[in-house]
């Protein structure tokens, strides 16, 4: 920040020294760096690239007012490519420095098109329409220009003192600044009448207010240096405090602090940070909370370690390149289910090994934080917690998986996007998930909501296929959508871990090879089935309690008495519920189930 500090104040003092004389250029360069509200914004922000832009459009400038040769041609072309590649904006400053009339501008523009070949092969001149209901609906709303933007964002002082500038201007002079003013100032008016031309993306109205600035600040600072005297220094301070009561309050968020870096819990993530730079391998690949408004999204930068959500600004094209809205729905999976075969495929596509969880998460995407079981995760043999302070958690991802699997506690219905009203208890007591299958028959956002709130945002990309999600079990859940969302089925599932035989789960306390064998204690889990018939051999003389879960109380249902004749025995045993656990506890001696059926 600070070198990006002095190469912007060092340009603007040599363009002005350039046009003017030195001491208008000291007086631009510091009013540049501590009397204007976008550059300390910008630089409080860590917008490094807009930074560069101020930097680079004075050095242009300086570069362009001399007597120019075709030896000057490499050192200008370098400069503009500089600029371009910094911040597409710069594109526009390409029209007032035509005013210039240099002979060496035309020259020098097309080589520094070939130099930032590898830049410009890169843009689109739009975003997909995915991308803009990605990006309006969760990070920003385009700005119309509105006059209050200039006393807000520039000052009421540089803003007259900038256009007084302009009447100590010689005519070559004067034609440059107000055609780069006036082209500013006409784009940022096109925002009014919704004009959306290429590129309008980067041109929002106040980015364009923003750019005023740099123009605005050299012409102040020639005024100044006319008018002031050896007492120019008077006017600086003049211009100086009249900018404290209009800083900038909330520029993204409605609450909490202004930066991650404003807010205590984001110590804790950058100390998990630092633990992934100094223990994990550089090529490691990391899933965090999402791509904004979480503390994990600078990982990128603070840390040089790759993210499935990295932080990316506005005008980045970024959801065909890292598949972000499929992502973002099925990570799902992944914080619901993080055991499942499901969750397992998608990190292995990924390739992710450690999973960061902030403590400094936005309250507009805290519910993708809350979707995360870290008690289940530290429980869990497919992850290592390795790194944990405050809300801060880093999951190792390990290679060997033990699966769980999916039931089916009961099918659900929606109509009017409302969940039907359902009579269920939740008898066992398990993480519930609603698992969703809907036609994807649009582009836009799906929220779904409960009485506490956003549980789930899909994404809908306009496939026509019928894709599967999960989202959280908190009824009552109702639908918020533009467009009107095709349910194919509903139901809700509870994921458990052991041994998968369809309807019928054992837990892992269970041996399974030609038999099913059972030592001590251990679960049957059965979904989807009136009778359950156990088929068991009496080997050893004992008895076998088997217990019912019922409204979170186990219930004694029956007993075995084996006698250990070696013959083999029918149990049948009715359930009362479609999704049932049997607890079953062994005395004295192994139990051996042959085959089980449920009826």
């Amino acid at each position: 920040g600070s070198l990006c500090g002095i190469l912007m104040i060092t340009s603007s003092y040599l363009c002005v020294k350039s046009i003017h004389n030195e001491k208008a250029g000291l007086i631009a360069g510091t009013i540049l760096a501590f009397a204007v509200l976008p550059i300390l914004y910008y630089l409080s922000y860590g917008a490094y690239a807009s930074i560069l832009l101020f930097a680079v459009e004075p050095l242009a400038v300086f570069f362009l007012w001399q007597d120019t040769s075709f030896s000057d041609i490499p050192v200008i072309s370098i400069v503009l490519a500089a600029g371009f590649l910094s911040h597409t904006s710069f594109v526009l400053f390409f029209v007032p420095l035509l005013f210039l009339k240099n002979r060496m501008f035309i020259p020098s523009l097309l080589v520094s098109l070939i130099l930032s070949v590898p830049h410009i092969v890169r843009l689109q001149p739009g975003y997909s329409l995915q991308e803009i209901v990605q990006l309006t609906h969760l990070w920003y709303t385009p700005e119309v220009f509105k006059i209050q933007m200039i006393p807000e964002r520039i000052g009421v002082l540089v803003f007259v003192c900038g256009l007084l500038g302009l009447l100590f201007l010689k005519k070559k002079t004067f034609t440059f600044f107000s055609v780069w003013l006036l082209s500013l100032l006409v784009l940022a008016v096109t925002s009014v009448f919704r004009v959306e031309f290429p590129y309008w993306f980067v041109f929002f109205a106040n980015r364009l207010v923003d750019l005023m600035v740099l123009p605005l600040v050299m012409l102040t600072g020639i005024f100044v240096s006319v008018i002031g005297k050896k007492q120019y220094y008077i006017f600086v301070l003049l211009l100086i405090l009249p900018m404290v009561p209009h800083f900038y309050t909330i520029p993204r968020s409605t609450d909490g602090p202004l930066f991650p870096t404003d807010s205590p819990a984001f110590a804790a993530d950058q100390e998990g940070i630092a633990w992934l730079s100094q223990n994990a391998d550089e090529s490691a690949v990391i899933l965090n909370d999402w791509w904004t408004g979480t503390g994990s999204s600078w990982i990128t930068s603070l840390g040089k370690q790759r993210l499935v959500f990295p932080f990316l600004y506005v005008h980045d094209h970024f959801l065909d390149i890292l598949d972000i809205p499929e992502k973002s729905r099925d990570v799902l999976w992944v914080s619901l289910a993080p055991d499942t075969k499901e969750s397992y495929s998608l990190l292995q596509e990924w390739g992710v090994d450690y999973i960061f969880l902030s403590s400094y998460v936005e309250d507009r995407v805290k519910w993708r934080r809350n979707s995360w079981d870290v008690t289940r995760m530290t429980a869990s043999p497919n992850f290592e917690l390795v790194f944990n302070k405050d809300q801060t958690y880093i999951f190792k991802v390990k290679k060997d998986w033990e699966y769980t699997h999916y039931f089916t506690v009961k099918e659900v219905e929606f109509k009017e996007n409302r969940l039907q009203p359902i009579d269920f208890q939740g008898n066992f007591p398990v993480h519930n998930l609603l698992r969703i299958s809907y036609r994807d028959s649009f582009t836009g956002m799906v929220q779904f909501w409960s009485a506490n709130g956003l549980v789930a945002e899909i994404p809908f990309l306009h496939t026509d296929s019928v894709t599967t999600v999960v989202i959280p079990f908190d009824p009552p859940i109702y639908v918020k959508s533009v467009n009107p969302v095709d349910i194919v089925h509903a139901e809700i599932v509870t994921t458990l871990p052991g041994y998968d035989l369809g309807n019928v789960t054992l837990s892992p306390h269970w041996l399974v090879n030609q038999n099913f064998t059972l030592e001590n204690e251990g679960y049957i889990y059965v979904s989807g089935a009136n009778t359950l018939k156990i088929v068991y051999k009496d080997t050893f003389s004992g008895s076998i309690d088997i217990n019912i879960l019922i409204n979170q109380t186990w219930v004694p249902l029956t007993t075995i008495q084996q006698t250990g004749d070696g013959t083999t025995k029918v149990l049948t045993i009715p359930l009362p519920n479609h999704f049932v656990a049997l607890a079953i506890h062994v005395h004295n001696a192994p139990f051996t189930i042959i085959s089980l059926e449920l009826l």
